[in-house]
């Protein structure tokens, strides 16, 4: 565990018997309000307890800094658990919701984590809770995601899989999976485990390129090392079959994202109801579509030949944008 002393604890007050639901923001008030303007029309003030994390300013407190602040003082007094931890200084993304999650997990056994680009919907937060509370004890399963951007095969009729690889767009896991990660191993010791790196290969080949990236500190990646982890150790995500969030994060505001995203009012993201079938504790693991989730987070370049492949991959793509136009 590690402990940062650049962090003010604005107000403790919290019920460690409820789930918690850790809100991870910088200095993107627009994506934090509309975040808490869902939480708030769906009614879950009262529902968690709240870890609300401001990471601080790299230099002077910026004008978008001051309104992330202002913000969530304003959210913390609307809700009726609340524990709100403000940094003093820059501690960028990586260590931010690594020190913040060591710190929830001293009080809960389950989380839901969000960042604050991420529009959950009710469906997201009733899976999160229906697995948090009964797939507790299936040793196989390191977190819950409410993401997926990769189809289920056409036979799979369950609304939930498992795969190998984890998500960090929305998702939840529980005290004893998050203190185990072996953060020293994958940061450091990882890239020279050449039978880890083939297993992290057929698993999804992207981690190894963004592995090498943050020793380079190009990127700052807690998710990596975390899904080398759970890999490693041979847990497995559960995945939904229809997305139960979405990302309003691709505009060029976030650290890794520099897609373009259209403007669109968030809280219409919520009227769209998603019926969860077949919730049960114990889902199973899709070989096919832990071969889709591989080739998707490929980009076909660790394969031999792969021109051949990254062609196939961007026809089938094409095909599949064409069928959503038509």
């Amino acid at each position: 565990m590690i402990t940062y002393l650049n962090m003010k604890v604005i107000s403790m007050k919290c019920d460690p018997s409820k789930i918690a639901l850790a809100i991870f923001s910088y200095n993107r008030p627009q994506h934090l309000n509309a975040l808490y303007q869902a939480i708030e029309h769906l009614k879950l003030e009262n529902q968690y307890c709240f870890h609300l994390f401001n990471d601080g300013p790299k230099a002077s407190k910026t004008r978008d800094i001051a309104l992330v602040q202002d913000l969530t003082d304003k959210f913390s007094n609307r809700v009726s658990n609340c524990i709100l931890s403000r940094k003093t200084e820059n501690l960028g993304l990586a260590k931010s919701i690594r020190s913040g999650l060591d710190s929830v997990f001293t009080k809960h056994e389950k989380a839901i984590i969000l960042e604050d680009d991420i529009i959950p919907t009710i469906e997201f937060f009733e899976a999160m809770e229906f697995f948090l509370t009964n797939s507790i004890g299936d040793r196989k399963i390191g977190s819950i995601t409410g993401a997926n951007t990769t189809r289920f095969p056409f036979y799979v009729r369950d609304d939930f899989l498992a795969r190998k690889r984890h998500s960090s767009w929305g998702w939840a896991t529980w005290a004893d999976r998050w203190v185990s990660i072996d953060w020293r191993y994958v940061e450091r010791d990882f890239l020279f485990d050449k039978q880890l790196i083939k297993k992290i290969k057929r698993v999804s080949p992207d981690l190894v390129r963004y592995a090498k990236l943050q020793e380079l500190g190009e990127i700052d990646s807690w998710a990596t090392a975390m899904n080398i982890d759970f890999i490693k150790r041979d847990l497995l995500c559960i995945v939904p079959r229809q997305n139960l969030i979405s990302n309003i994060g691709f505009d060029g505001s976030g650290t890794h994202n520099y897609q373009e995203y259209k403007n669109q009012n968030p809280l219409e993201l919520l009227s769209q109801k998603i019926k969860l079938k077949n919730l049960h504790p114990t889902v199973e693991e899709s070989k096919v579509y832990n071969l889709f989730v591989r080739l998707d987070n490929s980009l076909l370049r660790d394969f031999p030949k792969g021109t051949i492949m990254r062609l196939a991959l961007k026809f089938r793509n094409w095909t599949r944008r064409s069928s959503k136009n038509s």
